[in-house]
C-alpha cells in the first residue's frame, strides 16, 4: 500500500501533515472507540502459571534477565519486575560481577603446599 503525505491547510490557515486525506490533528482528536472512556488499550499480556513456574526455575537456577526473556520471549525489565513479584528477585549486575571477580581471582592464585 503506497502512502502518501501532502500537506492540507485546515480553517485557522495553518498547514499540517496528512496521510491519505487523514489529518493528524483528527486523528488525535477522536477518542479511541475500542477502549472504554477513552483510555488507552493495555498492551500487557497476563503472565500464565508455565511461564511463572519457568520464570521461578530461571531465578532459582541463577539465571539471568536476558535469559529469562530469551526463553519466555518477553521484555527483560518485565521479567525482572515479574521475579520481585514472585518474591524470587533476580541477583544484582553488581554482586554477580563482585562474585565474578572473587572466582577469577582465586583461580589465578597459586597452590601453595
Amino acid at each position: 500500500m503506497e502512502r502518501v503525505m501532502h500537506r492540507v491547510e485546515t480553517v485557522q490557515g495553518v498547514e499540517e501533515t496528512s496521510v491519505a486525506g487523514i489529518s493528524w490533528a483528527a486523528v488525535l482528536a477522536e477518542p479511541d472507540q475500542s477502549a472504554p472512556d477513552g483510555h488507552m488499550k493495555s498492551r500487557k499480556t497476563k503472565w500464565s502459571e508455565e511461564e511463572l513456574k519457568q520464570l521461578a526455575e530461571i531465578v532459582a537456577g541463577g539465571g539471568t534477565p536476558l535469559r529469562a526473556a530469551a526463553k519466555l520471549n518477553r521484555n527483560m525489565t518485565s521479567c525482572r519486575i515479574q521475579a520481585r513479584a514472585l518474591g524470587t528477585p533476580f541477583i544484582p549486575l553488581r554482586v554477580r560481577r563482585k562474585t565474578l571477580l572473587r572466582k577469577c581471582a582465586a583461580a589465578e592464585k597459586p597452590l601453595v603446599r
